[in-house]
């Protein structure tokens, strides 16, 4: 409701707080688990784990199991489109695929209108079929919170998985693809510049290492590593002056 000033001006608008005081449970279309079926049971013990691990880390934007049937149970609480099959998302059928093994998606649209995010996913075995564990994180958190904390406003990161394509840098977004919407990312390998198409080749072989890159003439150290538990690799480029 609209907040009355007499006299006085107007206050800064006052948002309502996120929904977290409890999880969530969303049915797929055409699933025959019911909240009578023993898997939703099961199911329904998961809520006050996945809101441990969201409060464990500010930087995750929601927490959430699907499971092979088609049941999604997330916290906290989030807008589901209507027809949406967790299913059918990339997350989901490459964790499945992975067998066991932890993946990251490529950056896409979130469905749930969080923006341009990355999924973390694993399979698990659950008590009837496949369960996939999943977390998100907005490419917005990762360049706010982890990208430049210590660039301190010179320089440019990026973050590349295995494959080269692009999970982070300044300014990435798929603003403007639906999330039903295949979102193309940018691919390290395209670029004109072949000594950063080198030092791409070097960081998708899980190197390290400084090399030496001309941009517009002038002369940048851009030094690289891998990070493990992303399987990719953190590129910063620095100009040679400010080193």
């Amino acid at each position: 409701d609209a907040l009355e000033h007499q006299g006085s001006p107007p206050a800064e608008p006052i948002l309502p707080p996120p929904v977290l005081s409890a999880s969530q449970y969303y049915f797929a279309p055409g699933t025959t688990v019911t909240k009578d079926s023993e898997e939703f049971r099961a199911l329904s013990g998961m809520g006050s784990l996945l809101q441990a691990v969201h409060r464990a880390d500010p930087d995750l934007e929601i927490v959430y199991v699907a499971t092979e049937s088609g049941v999604l149970w997330m916290y906290p609480g989030s807008l589901t489109p209507k027809n949406y099959d967790p299913r059918t998302r990339a997350w989901f059928t490459q964790a499945v695929a992975a067998d066991g093994k932890t993946v990251w998606s490529e950056p896409y649209m979130d469905a749930a209108g969080h923006g341009t995010i990355i999924t973390c996913s694993k399979a698990v075995k659950g008590p009837q079929g496949t369960w996939v564990i999943a977390t998100d994180v907005t490419i917005d958190s990762i360049n706010a919170n982890i990208l430049n904390l210590t660039l301190e406003g010179v320089g440019y990161p990026v973050l590349l998985d295995s494959h080269g394509t692009v999970i982070a840098r300044p300014g990435l977004s798929a603003a403007g693809t639906a999330w039903n919407e295949e979102f193309t990312p940018e691919d390290a390998f395209t670029g004109s510049n072949p000594a950063l198409v080198a030092v791409a080749t070097n960081m998708t072989a899980g190197k390290q290492g400084v090399e030496t890159v001309l941009f517009n003439n002038s002369p940048y150290f851009v030094a690289y590593a891998p990070v493990p538990s992303l399987n990719g690799s953190f590129a910063v480029s620095l100009p040679m002056k400010e080193v």
